[in-house]
């Protein structure tokens, strides 16, 4: 959607099939691409009888309606908490509210509700989905960085079924499943080369594409310098506790893949999905020309060669699930994983990378796109 009149009249039809008091929820928004900031007022023209939430791809930020804060008792007057915000325009809610202020939203209003069977047959359906996804586009291996104990489940569900193409690094965002597992003194390598335990993963503060990330100076033309939702010292007490129980640790970190090479370090590539799209061939040409969607380069300097850009998204991205002896090249005693491609990336102009077909997807020797079900 690239109108805010787009958006309203897709919470109307919702509405219009949704008993009033349930929550409508949207998600995958972008405000990057709307033609104007979208308001309060914009979601309560949309609907008064229902509480509305549209949630940032980021995120790390949501746009309430009038409904959704009297339910949750925010007013002009409430103070922002300390690791989130009530974002306001001359005192008055504006509707956006960013990192864990949102917390409270999750606790008021009428949702609708799934048996466990039923949570469990989803949670299936929907990994299913994106395992057939990951392998049309050619990845080979996914890092999970949010997984909870509902995304484990779902992986052995699919793999007992034959549904599940993509090994799996599983890296903990769940409270429940990261004390599950130093219950069982279970820690990072559990598990094969199809789900493996990962590390433990940590959000220290906002996100860039939201403008919430904390920075050293201001974000242009304002004196707002971003959120922090964990002080130094609970980040200390975090990682300690982490390591103490043998868990690799994963907090954010921007990638200036170029820097990073010059230094000699083995730099991964990342989607950050779904803040960012999943598919390699996009994230190579990304890397290779720095260009957004509009054509404009971002960090000229840090634009790498299609052969770094391969050894980025190929072996470096094993090096930190420990695989490298594993998977990540082609080599007697690994694993056969890989792509064919319909084109070579050297060949083709950098603007159309992400344009080349897949062939085929290969893992472990078995190929698993094209498949009966593609």
């Amino acid at each position: 959607m690239k109108t805010v009149r787009e958006v309203q009249a897709a919470i109307r039809r919702k509405a219009e099939s949704t008993p009033p008091g349930l929550w409508i929820n949207g998600f995958q928004f972008d405000d990057t691409k709307l033609d104007r900031p979208l308001t309060k007022k914009d979601l309560d023209e949309a609907t008064t009888e229902h509480p509305v939430v549209v949630a940032h791809r980021g995120g790390h930020t949501s746009w309430y309606n009038s409904k959704a804060l009297e339910l949750a008792g925010i007013t002009n007057d409430t103070p922002d908490p300390p690791d989130g915000r009530f974002f306001r325009k001359n005192g008055e809610l504006t509707g956006r509210v960013a990192e864990n202020a949102r917390g409270v939203f999750n606790r008021v209003g009428k949702r609708e509700t799934f048996t466990p069977e039923q949570r469990r047959d989803r949670a299936r359906d929907g990994m299913r989905h994106m395992s057939q996804l990951f392998s049309a586009c050619g990845l080979t291996s996914v890092h999970n960085a949010g997984t909870n104990s509902e995304h484990i489940l779902a992986y052995e569900d699919c793999r007992k079924n034959g549904e599940l193409t993509h090994p799996a690094y599983m890296m903990i965002r769940s409270t429940e499943a990261f004390n599950g597992f130093k219950a069982a003194n279970i820690y990072t390598g559990f598990g094969d080369e199809w789900i493996r335990v990962g590390g433990i993963k940590f959000v220290a503060d906002g996100s860039a594409s939201e403008r919430t990330m904390r920075m050293s100076t201001p974000y242009v033309g304002t004196n707002d310098y971003g959120i922090l939702t964990m002080t130094q010292e609970q980040v200390y007490e975090a990682v300690d506790d982490a390591h103490s129980h043998n868990f690799q640790v994963g907090i954010r970190w921007m990638f200036a893949h170029k820097s990073f090479l010059d230094a000699g370090i083995r730099v991964p590539g990342a989607s950050d999905y779904n803040p960012g799209p999943f598919e390699p061939l996009m994230a190579i040409q990304s890397m290779v020309t720095r260009k957004d969607y509009k054509g404009r380069v971002w960090g000229a300097n840090q634009k790498v060669s299609v052969d770094e850009a391969l050894t980025i998204a190929t072996i470096n991205g094993v090096y930190p699930s420990f695989e490298e002896n594993l998977k990540g090249s082609i080599a007697a005693g690994k694993l056969a994983e890989f792509v064919m491609l319909e084109k070579d990336p050297h060949e083709v102009d950098p603007d159309q990378i992400m344009n080349i077909k897949v062939n085929r997807t290969v893992i472990g020797g078995r190929i698993v796109y094209p498949n009966e079900r593609t």
